[in-house]
Parts: C-alpha cells; sequence; structure tokens
C-alpha cells in the first residue's frame, strides 16, 4: 500500500514540479528581456518626420507615454522576487522527488527480493510417477 502511495505521490509532485520549473524558465526569460530594454530608446522618434518641431514632440510624447525608469526598476525587482521565489520552490520540490524516490526504489527492491525470496522456497509440484 506504502509502495502505491509513494508512486502516486511522486507522480503529481513530478507534474507540479515541471510546471514550476516553466514558470521559473518564462520568468528567467522576462528578467533577461527587461534588463536588454534600452532605457533611452529614441529610434521611433525619427521614423515620421524630420523637422526639428516633429522631433522634440514626439520624444516627449514618448518620453510620458512610456512608464518611469522608477516604475520599470520596481517591476524588475518584483519580477525577480517572483523569479527567486519560484526558483526555491523547485529547488524544493525536487528535493522532496529525489527523497521519495528514494524510498519508492528501497520498497521496491525489498518487495521485489521478498517475491524472489518466495519463490525460491516454494516447492516445484509433485510430478506423478511415470508408469
Amino acid at each position: 500500500l506504502r509502495y502505491q502511495q509513494l508512486q502516486s505521490r511522486l507522480a503529481t509532485l513530478k507534474i507540479e514540479n515541471e510546471e514550476v520549473k516553466k514558470t521559473t524558465e518564462a520568468t528567467l526569460q522576462t528578467i533577461q528581456d527587461m534588463v536588454t530594454i534600452e532605457d533611452y530608446d529614441v529610434s521611433e522618434c525619427f521614423q515620421h518626420s524630420r523637422s526639428t518641431e516633429s522631433v522634440k514632440s514626439t520624444v516627449s510624447e514618448t518620453y510620458l507615454s512610456k512608464p518611469s525608469i522608477a516604475k520599470r526598476r520596481a517591476n524588475q525587482q518584483e519580477t525577480e522576487q517572483f523569479y527567486f521565489m519560484k526558483l526555491r520552490e523547485y529547488l524544493e520540490g525536487s528535493n522532496l522527488i529525489t527523497k521519495l524516490q528514494a524510498k519508492h526504489d528501497l520498497l521496491q527492491r525489498t518487495l521485489g527480493e521478498g517475491h524472489r525470496a518466495e519463490y525460491m522456497t516454494t516447492r516445484p509440484p509433485n510430478v506423478p510417477p511415470k508408469p
């Protein structure tokens, strides 16, 4: 019974841990994207017109419409904290899986040896003598 419970629990934990791993990887990718965003990207300002007034107005509109640097840094910090929380959850889950897998393997080995021992100690059926 314990062996079957361990099998079931291991299957569930492996699925949950795989989901946490995917979340961790996606969050890491988000952090990498956040880090590579340049703070002062004004390239789109020069695509509309070449006049100085147009560039000035576009720069100020773009600057005001984008989130401030402080807000982006706060978002990045929050994302990093979420990443570390998920990474910790993944590592703890992996540790638990390893422990339960060891118990499972030990039970499997013990049950396997028990069955083999019983098989070896049983007598073969009596064969009737030949006439």
